[in-house]
């Protein structure tokens, strides 16, 4: 009886552990599916000198869309924001579905773009804080 109580209580503690294992895997995912995107973006940031976020821009560029399935559904540049948004589809789980990460870019001296990213704070499109790496969480 011991020994089914310890399996229990090891069980009851790695499950949690594992899922938030398999969440992060999924915005890590997402990070590396729109580098595609940030590429092609940070070029056109070099090549204007500029990031694209005055009225004379687009309002929002889409560059990959699905219905709503698959870990990422959305990826778009929001004019609005100054940032490329990852938006997470119903494949990413229940704890990311809907959630947006932004990935800012940040024109340097040297005409180079650093990126920062964070998650979305409105309440329909939260991204928790945990979920994401390290990176983005300094």
């Amino acid at each position: 009886m011991i020994v089914v109580a310890i399996i229990g209580l090891l069980a009851a503690l790695a499950v949690p552990s594992y899922r938030m294992y398999v969440v992060r895997a999924h915005v890590s995912e997402g990070l590396y599916f729109v580098s595609a995107y940030k590429v092609q973006l940070a070029e056109q940031i070099m090549l204007t000198g500029r990031i694209p976020d005055d009225a004379g821009d687009p309002a929002n560029v889409d560059y990959y869309e699905t219905g709503g399935s698959g870990v990422v559904r959305r990826v778009r540049w929001s004019r609005q924001r100054a940032a490329l948004e990852v938006w997470y589809g119903s494949d990413a789980g229940s704890e990311l579905n809907g959630a947006i990460l932004w990935l800012i870019p940040h024109l340097g001296a040297d005409g180079g773009v650093a990126w920062t990213c964070r998650g979305h704070p409105d309440a329909d499109f939260y991204m928790n804080p945990a979920y994401l790496p390290s990176t983005c969480r300094g």
